[in-house]
């Protein structure tokens, strides 16, 4: 039962979802998680998709398929079409800059409006390699992500910091959860199979012998 069950295609794949405001780091991220070297990005247009396999800590390899969508406003609209089917969705921010925080309380809000299945939520501080300030508070960056159950990472892009510990642990988190809930799945029909079997059983008139 179990291993054809927890081997199936489905399980192989991720798919992961970058959201926030232009400019706050989501194509340098993304280039990142490819291994690329780091360059300063002109605005991503549409959304590109960027695939990469990450193997799990049972050795299990999985094919993680990053969505880098735009940020600009008149693709706000989008989102929507980006969530579906997704895994993770990972909101990036520019903590040196409040308002690409704030918007990002928008879209977690905008989120919950969708009937969508529960993506596994993250929130991605970026560009730590800076010497400026940094504006937003660590408490708040707290208190959000406590509300999600969503873990938080601190990035840099142009340092590669950061970056692939985060896309290997919410691949383990994704992986972990698809698991379970195909295990779940599994169990709840076994149960419902059983349980029709001994009805079946109960309601059976005993075979009449021969004298």
């Amino acid at each position: 039962m179990g291993d054809r069950l927890l081997n199936e295609e489905s399980l192989d794949s991720v798919k992961i979802v970058l959201i926030g405001d232009s400019g706050v780091g989501k194509t340098c991220i993304a280039k990142a998680f490819e291994s690329v070297e780091f360059t300063e990005k002109e605005p991503t247009i549409g959304s590109e998709v960027h695939s990469k396999a990450i193997y799990c800590q049972n050795g299990k390899k999985v094919m993680v398929h990053l969505w880098d969508t735009s940020g600009q406003e008149k693709f706000h609209s989008l989102a929507p079409l980006y969530y579906r089917n997704a895994g993770v969705i990972i909101f990036v921010f520019d903590p040196h800059i409040p308002e690409t925080f704030q918007n990002i309380k928008t879209w977690l809000n905008e989120l919950d409006q969708l009937i969508i299945e529960s993506p596994i939520i993250a929130l991605a501080s970026t560009k730590h390699d800076l010497d400026s300030d940094i504006l937003v508070s660590e408490d708040e960056i707290r208190s959000t992500a406590r509300k999600r159950n969503a873990e938080i990472y601190q990035t840099s892009a142009k340092n590669n910091d950061g970056i692939q510990e985060m896309f290997a642990a919410v691949t383990q988190e994704a992986y972990d959860k698809k698991k379970f809930e195909r295990l779940n799945l599994y169990l709840n029909n076994e149960i419902r199979i059983t349980s029709k079997d001994s009805h079946k059983l109960v309601g059976k008139k005993p075979t009449q012998g021969c004298c």
